[in-house]
């Protein structure tokens, strides 16, 4: 799904800004298409009130002529869940700028600590070309059927379904039958999924912790960053 969102979006020459860290095939991509990345720092080290990505350099990539924003919330890897404040700035900036906006939420489900995360479509102000893309890869650990879904507005899901209809046709039928079992989970599977990876992640923190190793906690997702 995240190779046609930015197969959609991204042409020889596209300006795109691309936070960093994210996930590690979005600069891959964007280069394979032959887009121009502009890296926009991610402050991940410090307490979650202090971290976000640099606002001011979001507004500067999109005043040098980047026509697409592309992260992920919450962070993959970091874990960082993006602000309301946050994201409610990006969609202003992305709208005033006529930038096109693909989010990674594929780390959406797997919240730690009743954390929540607010999604591009409930700010008043919403870029008029998004795409989300979801996944069972994460949460659900089945990264290996590479399953993804996307949805946002008409005009980029057809150029992606366009493009689909080139690289594969569709999803092979073994893995649209995995995914039907995303739909049809059973009833608290997710609390008792996330309750075991937030136990885990807590027994790490009290490790590295205990050692004086500083280690931001997580608000999500499945990595530790430890400042060694």
């Amino acid at each position: 799904a995240l190779f046609l969102a930015l197969g959609s979006t991204v042409d020889a020459g596209t300006k795109v800004a691309v936070v960093d860290p994210d996930y590690f095939a979005n600069r891959k991509l964007v280069k394979f298409f032959g887009g121009d990345i502009l890296p926009i720092p991610l402050n991940y080290k410090n307490s979650q009130s202090e971290n976000s990505p640099d606002l001011n350099r979001i507004e500067d990539a999109f005043k040098a002529g980047a026509k697409v924003l592309v992260f992920s919330t919450p962070n993959n890897p970091t874990g960082l869940v993006y602000s309301n404040t946050t994201i409610t700035k990006i969609a202003d900036l992305a709208a005033t700028h006529d930038v096109s906006v693909i989010v990674d939420q594929l780390y959406s489900r797997m919240l730690y600590s009743g954390e929540v995360y607010t999604h591009l479509c409930s700010c008043d102000v919403q870029p008029e070309n998004l795409i989300t893309v979801m996944g069972p890869s994460k949460t659900e650990s089945l990264s290996g059927f590479r399953l993804g879904v996307a949805f946002g507005t008409p005009k980029l899901i057809e150029r992606m379904e366009s493009l689909q209809a080139i690289v594969s046709l569709r999803a092979a039928g073994y893995n649209q039958a995995v995914l039907d079992t995303w739909f049809q989970e059973p009833l608290g599977w997710m609390e008792n999924r996330i309750r075991e990876h937030e136990s885990i992640r807590d027994e790490l923190l009290k490790t590295f912790r205990a050692a004086n190793i500083y280690t931001a906690s997580p608000q999500a997702g499945s990595y530790l960053f430890p400042q060694l």
